[in-house]
């Protein structure tokens, strides 16, 4: 059956122009009614696509009347929830059936996995690839990305996605600065990806989706060219590390080694997350004083050794012009 599906859509994704000899064959339509009876979840997927068309007509005739595009990305998204279930990893997307669901619901509907896909499309169309935004990089997150961009040509590139649409609701009102953002959160011992959008300077989720190993282990192997630094980042990353160094993260945002200048915000890289205090010590010149460089490293781990996690990591303290670096990495 994944054969089947994967030269399906191979024909799809060539180029429009091949919809139409893929029709001569076996409509699109029938394709996709036969898909929903397999997985009722890809309903929830094809319902976003019919918004405008008459409740009494049947299904595959509506998905046919689509534009090409639509058709297009609508396979897309199937194919990808079909894989997932192949995979044993199944997310159903918060996207709802349309029928008898009022506005107000789906004005707070955060959508999965699935929508995501879509969101890795306008990325692309931007040519989003960019290092991770630690500047910016909220508390509770391990990692996190920030596009900027023209609020119309976001609105006309999401525009193509229906379940994006709620995103683009934002964006209208939008004033201020325009974006995207992307990262991996972390609450109640759950990790999540986190997607959506940058309005008037507020982040505005779109939709929220549970990482798991095999979770990452999938978007690592997808082509998309949005998720270059993804990749990058995420080499060799399982989820316990992200949960230690997480729990580890809410404990080093209080730590104070004395009197000092200024600190700089905390990153994760390749496993190792690392932030600076700069005008800690006695300093000769730009060398700090052997003795204060002992005791500060002393007495990181010495705070360090408190907590429960700490006996699953490794401590280095390196001092440079000023600045003392702290970082700890799983063991």
């Amino acid at each position: 059956m994944m054969k089947i599906i994967k030269k399906y859509y191979n024909f799809i994704t060539e180029s429009l122009g091949r919809v139409e000899e893929i029709e001569q064959d076996k409509s699109i339509g029938i394709w996709v009614e036969d898909k929903i009876k397999e997985n009722e979840d890809i309903l929830r997927i094809v319902n976003n696509y019919l918004t405008e068309s008459k409740p009494d007509i049947e299904i595959a005739n509506a998905v046919n009347l689509l534009s090409d595009w639509d058709k297009e990305t609508l396979v897309k998204e199937i194919e990808d929830v079909l894989s997932d279930t192949q995979e044993g990893e199944l997310t159903v997307t918060a996207s709802v059936v349309n029928e008898g669901i009022t506005e107000e619901i789906e004005e707070i509907a955060v959508a999965g996995k699935n929508t995501f896909n879509c969101f890795l499309y306008t990325l692309t169309a931007f040519g989003a690839n960019k290092e991770p935004n630690w500047e910016t990089c909220p508390e509770n997150y391990y990692i996190y990305w920030s596009y900027q961009a023209d609020k119309q040509d976001l609105i006309d590139v999401m525009s193509r996605y229906h379940s994006l649409h709620n995103g683009i609701k934002h964006l209208e009102k939008c004033k201020d600065k325009c974006g995207l953002y992307m990262g991996i959160s972390f609450s109640d011992g759950v990790v999540y990806l986190d997607y959506g959008i940058i309005s008037n300077n507020d982040k505005l989720l779109i939709g929220q989706f549970k990482l798991t190993n095999s979770v990452i282990f999938s978007l690592m192997n997808k082509s998309n060219k949005s998720l270059a630094s993804f990749k990058k980042e995420m080499k060799d990353i399982t989820i316990n590390t992200i949960k230690v160094l997480m729990t580890a993260k809410k404990e080093l945002l209080q730590y104070k080694p004395g009197n000092y200048e200024q600190r700089s915000r905390i990153m994760i890289a390749n496993g190792i997350m690392s932030f600076g205090i700069y005008g800690v010590g006695k300093w000769d010149g730009t060398i700090l004083d052997e003795g204060e460089f002992q005791n500060l490293k002393q007495n990181f781990k010495t705070w360090l050794s408190k907590y429960r996690w700490s006996d699953k990591i490794v401590v280095s303290v390196k001092p440079s012009n000023y600045w003392v670096y702290f970082s700890i990495k799983i063991k």
